[in-house]
């Protein structure tokens, strides 16, 4: 075997046959002591090994004092990000739109049940609260900001993260996001880095989805659309990748604009005009569970990150003007109608 790569969040190692005619597999491993997230991603797939954009596993096992779970290997297939820098706008709104449409037909399998309202005022204060504090003790580049301290962005004053605080400790804030968030199954990570596309085999059975997370302690729909949105609104890969420069890295930025505002379209034509604030609340703690992973890098875009998180959930809880382009007349009474029309946008 030979190892391809360390993913230093996760601590699993990716490792290759070298063996010249063996099989076309790879093996994900981690210490047996930390292999909880592993081997739950390995049961998930497990569960849904029907469906054609779900990664084939094979087996689990240990050696010594490692845990591993054997899959196919998809090194024939583009990642997005890669592949959308080739493509028309088009092309690419058709692929968000299967991307949604598998994700809302095939793994959001809602129940009737729905979180409490304490359970949402858990999950701020863990994914959202703690994150940023964690983040502060590690990274420099967040040193000057306080608690107290208002965001400038773009001649924008946003509030501090004393004041959202205020809002964001709400009964009615919990209540209201419970109301809205049935319970369901999600795929937890499906950010555009984790999707493969193999444009020979077309929309219908051209894409994988890697990498599933079920540590998210909200498991709500609206979370799958918000790590697309942290891809294509947030512009999370552009800001983390050094390889994008000049026309590139502009056609890359408009690009992301029109899928985002896109992707919002199609949350209104699932989930009704409410989706709007629920779906960039969720993208703004997508962002606050990374900034912890970004500071420990010194990443220089640990700053932009913070800065956008804030601005996310001031529009989410209504503390700043919604810009014009996040708002569509959908059809929620007739969603067909809605999303048969998607394309046209």
């Amino acid at each position: 075997m030979i190892e391809l790569e360390r993913h230093s969040f996760s601590g699993a190692t990716i490792w290759k046959p070298n063996e010249i005619g063996g099989p076309l597999m790879i093996r994900k491993s981690i210490a047996k002591n930390r292999a909880s997230k592993l081997r739950a991603q390995f049961l998930w797939l497990k569960e849904r090994q029907h469906l054609t954009f779900i990664p084939k596993v094979f087996c689990e096992g240990l050696e010594l004092d490692t845990y591993f779970y054997e899959m196919e290997d998809y090194s024939s297939y583009t990642p997005l990000p890669i592949y959308l820098q080739t493509c028309s706008i088009n092309e690419g709104k058709k692929i968000l739109f299967k991307i949604s449409e598998l994700l809302s037909w095939q793994i959001h399998l809602s129940s009737n049940s729905f979180y409490t309202p304490w359970a949402w005022g858990e999950y701020i204060e863990t994914k959202f609260f703690k994150k940023i504090a964690q983040a502060f003790k590690l990274s420099p580049l967040l040193s000057h900001q306080s608690w107290h301290k208002e965001i400038i962005m773009a001649d924008k004053v946003f509030p501090s993260l004393n004041t959202l605080s205020r809002h964001l400790n709400s009964y009615t804030l919990w209540k209201k996001l419970a109301q809205l968030s049935p319970i369901s199954f999600v795929h937890g990570d499906v950010s555009s880095d984790n999707i493969l596309y193999h444009p020979e085999k077309g929309l219908e059975k051209g894409f994988i989805f890697l990498d599933p997370n079920n540590e998210n302690m909200i498991s709500s729909p609206l979370l799958d659309f918000a790590k697309l949105a942290q891809s294509f609104h947030s512009d999370y890969e552009l800001h983390t990748r050094n390889d994008l420069q000049g026309d590139l890295l502009s056609r890359s930025k408009f690009f992301n604009t029109e899928l985002a505002r896109y992707l919002f379209f199609l949350s209104q034509c699932y989930w009704g005009e409410d989706s709007t604030s629920v779906l960039l609340f969720h993208e703004a703690i997508c962002l606050a569970r990374l900034l912890p992973y970004q500071a420990a890098k010194q990443s220089p875009s640990t700053l932009y990150f913070y800065q956008r998180l804030i601005e996310l959930m001031s529009y989410a809880l209504g503390l700043t003007p919604l810009k014009e382009n996040y708002h569509f007349v959908t059809h929620r009474q007739n969603q067909q109608a809605s999303l048969h029309s998607a394309l046209s946008l």
